[in-house]
């Protein structure tokens, strides 16, 4: 592989990034700095996956039996 090789695949690499940007509508720096934030987060003790906010349970079930 020559180094005009290298060079071209380069260059069409950042032509197909481009693509995607516009498609998604989001920057490549910007999607990969939060992809690293949320991969960082997972990390940290008590983080946990679900939606946010309060876990809502039924009124009066709260696993014991009524006699």
């Amino acid at each position: 592989m020559t180094l005009d090789d290298l060079l071209q695949d380069i260059y069409a690499l950042e032509d197909e990034m481009r693509t995607y940007e516009r498609k998604y509508g989001v920057l490549s720096e910007t999607f990969t700095r939060r992809t690293r934030r949320v991969k960082n987060l997972q990390t940290m003790p008590g983080y946990v996956i679900g939606p946010p906010g309060p876990v809502h349970t039924k009124s009066g079930c709260d696993g014991a039996a009524s006699i």
